[in-house]
């Protein structure tokens, strides 16, 4: 998930946990390989392009919840070694603000957008809006909301214009960037995929 990778590159959450970009840059390749093969095993992940230009990690309705056991299993344990004390610090601190978001911010059953990102040198060539709208297929065959979170402003532009609306924004403490939780209705997401089929 190379792709992802280079996506996350300057994200405000991992530069807040991660600020050497050195250290990012070994750290992140190595994550996205961890969580794909947590959602290969808990969710689905979807792609776009060959070779991938963007992706999105995706966990269904039955199970939205990221899964603490099952993220070990996949080596993601190894944050704690890979990030250094004060990086692993600050991305527990995002994991629980977030995972308090995630309970209080969307109905139980849902789609959960974890990660969704498309390499810079093709963004704003539809790549994320065709993941959006397969994702929104399913929530509207499944009848659920789907939900997904954020730190950086510049994306949420791009989630209004595919039906979602910020449910709470906030920053995290201890000096941390900002977030946004995002929800899209049913309702809202026939109505954009309307309006996103004609581009």
């Amino acid at each position: 998930m190379r792709a992802l990778a280079r996506a996350f590159a300057d994200d405000p959450a991992w530069c807040w946990a991660l600020p050497e970009r050195a250290r990012r840059e070994r750290v992140l390749p190595w994550f996205f390989d961890a969580a794909l093969r947590y959602v290969a095993r808990c969710g689905e992940p979807l792609a776009a392009g060959s070779p991938v230009l963007g992706a999105a990690l995706v966990l269904p309705p039955a199970r939205p919840r990221l899964d603490g056991l099952q993220l070990a299993r996949v080596g993601l344990w190894q944050m704690a070694l890979r990030a250094g004390p004060r990086g692993f610090h600050r991305f527990r601190i995002q994991g629980r603000v977030l995972d308090a978001r995630h309970d209080a911010d969307v109905a139980r059953r849902h789609y959960y957008v974890w990660m969704i990102g498309v390499d810079p040198a093709h963004q704003r060539r539809g790549v994320g809006r065709a993941l959006l709208r397969a994702v929104a297929a399913r929530a509207n065959a499944a009848r659920v909301p789907t939900y997904l979170d954020t730190t950086n402003a510049g994306n949420l532009a791009f989630y209004a214009a595919a039906g979602f609306d910020v449910v709470h924004a906030g920053r995290f403490p201890g000096g941390g960037c900002d977030y946004w939780t995002l929800v899209r209705s049913v309702r809202e997401a026939a109505a954009s995929d309307a309006v996103g089929s004609s581009e």
